[in-house]
């Protein structure tokens, strides 16, 4: 498993919980980290979001929305 730059963790931690960040600016930072950005995609294409094949991460944040990518991203702590 890949491991995670904990300032990558903070500050997409950052990015989720501001409203006014641009999605765009949240994907780029997904993108700049394979392992989360493997983790988000993981997620949007389990069973729970219908197992629909999700290859982009602007269309996995679209899905599972900000809150539960925050979540996904506090348990890499």
């Amino acid at each position: 498993e890949l491991g995670v730059e904990q300032g990558t963790v903070v500050r997409l931690m950052n990015l989720l919980d501001d409203a006014r960040v641009p999605d765009a600016d949240v994907e780029t930072a997904f993108k700049g980290d394979p392992s989360l950005s493997y983790k988000l995609l993981r997620i949007a294409n389990s069973a729970a979001f219908g197992g629909r094949e999700v290859a982009s991460i602007g269309q996995a944040l679209r899905m599972v929305g900000r809150n539960l990518s925050l979540a996904a991203v506090v348990n890499q702590l």
